[in-house]
């Protein structure tokens, strides 16, 4: 999708709380690393084990420090993406239906973030708040909580009624 071809689009960084446990987790992986290198070394399996867990534990605070919610609707699809680690385009064909949805919490998924929850359910959000339901033809159902819900929902209906003449 090219710029000039999107409907909407909502990008929203994790707020400052996530980011800043990302940084103390970076933090803790490079203090680790450090006491780690400086003692004198007790065998290479633990070796390997340490360092695959540093890696781990810098991986993760990496991705919570630049994670984001970014939602593009284009002419022929709906990008959902919990970047850097999720991106599903959903094709115009295969989107049922979409609705507003009032109130979306993150406890109704298990906590905040991506999350995936039982009946077949993705759900992108970092607050509780007014989110977007999309329904797609295999079942699958995408509730993304952002900034401008409402005009979200409105743009997936356009695409999916154009879709609709189109086919």
């Amino acid at each position: 999708m090219t710029d000039e071809t999107q409907d909407f689009i909502a990008d929203e960084a994790a707020p400052g709380r996530l980011r800043g446990l990302g940084v103390v987790l970076l933090v803790a992986m490079v203090a680790a690393a450090v006491l780690v290198l400086s003692t004198p070394r007790s065998g290479t399996v633990q070796a390997v084990f340490t360092v695959l867990a540093l890696l781990l534990g810098g991986s993760v605070g990496v991705v919570l420090l630049v994670c984001r919610i970014t939602v593009t609707v284009g002419q022929d699809a709906v990008s959902v993406a919990f970047w850097p680690v999720y991106r599903q385009q959903l094709a115009v064909g295969d989107l049922v239906s979409v609705r507003d949805m009032e109130r979306v919490t993150p406890s109704m998924f298990g906590g905040s973030g991506l999350r995936r929850a039982s009946g077949n359910r993705v759900a992108l959000l970092f607050r509780a708040g007014p989110a977007t339901e999309i329904t797609t033809s295999t079942g699958r159902v995408y509730t993304v909580v952002v900034h401008d819900s409402e005009a979200l929902t409105a743009a997936v209906t356009r695409l999916i009624e154009h879709g609709t003449m189109r086919g």
